[in-house]
């Protein structure tokens, strides 16, 4: 309730601009602080492209390491170049932004290496605190004025003059170092929760190979699982017996099926063309089109969905949540890729060719057991995120507050 007191209380702040403080493109700020253009305190350097020829996959002697966007948050396909003073070397304290594509804007620091010329590297005057500035890239004061240069439609690409035209408001060095060193107690914590996160989510992954494949079986259950075919655990339904009366739902990869209405995306349907649509129970499954990516999905919902969708209902006593973790572990997902040969975006896993497939079936006990340690790491990796995601908004809140000096270190 304090975080959305300050939320509410900042927005009123800043209809009213009360004495003391003064209105930006940056948002409000103290009289006293000065408001100037990141041009004026720094310089933006594009990377460097380097021919593919030239790029190798094991670091040698006399090589360095050449980052492109996606290396600043993940290890894969690490490339190296051979190492040259001309280059702008990037340490891990250095910030960087990306360029251009979905991430341009964005603010990157935390690897060594040279930048791929779709980034910048940012040389900052000693009028700036480093870690300040840092804090500024990744505020709501920075990304608000971002969105309004970038043009409807097209590619996103920042380029020198909009950086250099961004407006930041800061205080004295010696106040901008405190009200980083504030912020970056909440990034420790984001980060710490993050890593525990990943932690977990790659136990859970062990923890499904080595339960659903029988690899490790709970004590006091040793008898041999049955393997069965698909076609005779579950059916393909096409219920349209709901009038066009029901909560639309979407098909998403991280959350299962969920109402359409949470869905980021917008989604336009014409309501008139409800009644084709496919009814499905809570605990029923679908194939959708990204099925040979994400697996077969769960719905924990009674509603609609479109007949493109593939629902699929049980035939024999299961526990759906042993099937549920099931459909989206990594070697199922496998074996359902490869079920039809080239497959593209847009071409649809049939029910037939689901059918055939051989599936697990221990004894229903053996599946409740196994259900229930999985969906226990599901809900500790549930409440981190919830965890998470609250101490992000904190972080958010806090910052607007001390960035526009509303609330003084």
């Amino acid at each position: 309730m304090g975080l959305l007191h300050s939320e509410c209380s900042y927005k009123n702040i800043v209809r009213l601009v009360p004495k003391g403080y003064r209105k930006t493109k940056a948002g409000i700020c103290p009289v006293n602080w000065e408001t100037i253009k990141l041009g004026d305190i720094s310089t933006f350097k594009q990377g460097y492209q380097i021919p593919r020829s030239e790029q190798v996959t094991e670091n040698s002697n006399g090589y360095i390491r050449f980052l492109y966007i996606s290396d600043f948050f993940s290890n894969n396909n690490k490339l190296f170049i051979k190492d040259d003073p001309k280059y702008y070397k990037v340490s891990k304290e250095d910030i960087c932004v990306a360029n251009t594509g979905n991430t341009a804007g964005k603010a990157f620091r935390g690897v060594e290496g040279v930048l791929s010329n779709n980034m910048f590297k940012i040389f900052m005057s000693d009028k700036i605190d480093s870690n300040f500035y840092w804090q500024f890239l990744n505020s709501g004061n920075y990304s608000g004025q971002l969105r309004s240069m970038f043009n409807s439609g097209g590619q996103p690409h920042v380029g020198h003059e909009n950086m250099n035209n961004i407006i930041i408001n800061i205080p004295s060095l010696t106040e901008q170092h405190k009200i980083a060193e504030i912020l970056s107690t909440w990034d420790k914590a984001i980060k710490n929760i993050e890593q525990i996160i990943g932690l977990k989510t790659q136990q859970k992954k062990s923890l499904m190979k080595k339960l659903l494949n029988s690899e490790v079986r709970i004590p006091g259950f040793t008898e041999d699982w049955q393997y069965l075919l698909a076609g005779d655990i579950f059916n393909s339904i096409s219920d349209k017996s709901h009038g066009g009366k029901g909560v639309v739902l979407s098909s998403t990869q991280d959350k299962g099926i969920i109402p359409r209405s949470e869905v980021d995306v917008d989604i336009k349907f014409d309501i008139d063309s409800l009644s084709s649509y496919k009814k499905i129970n809570a605990g029923e499954f679908v194939i959708s089109l990204r099925s040979f990516q994400g697996g077969i999905e769960y719905s924990e919902y009674e509603g609609l969905l479109s007949p493109a969708y593939t629902v699929l209902r049980k035939k024999i006593n299961i526990s759906e949540k042993f099937y549920k973790n099931l459909f989206k572990s990594a070697d199922f997902i496998t074996k359902l890729s490869g079920l039809i040969y080239g497959i593209r975006d847009g071409k649809q896993i049939s029910f037939k060719d689901f059918s055939v497939m051989k599936l697990p079936y221990p004894s229903i006990e053996e599946q409740n057991k196994i259900s229930e340690i999985l969906e226990l790491a599901s809900y500790e990796i549930d409440i981190l995120e919830k965890e998470l995601n609250l101490i992000q908004l904190q972080k958010k809140g806090i910052a607007q507050l001390l960035l526009n000096g509303i609330v003084k270190v």
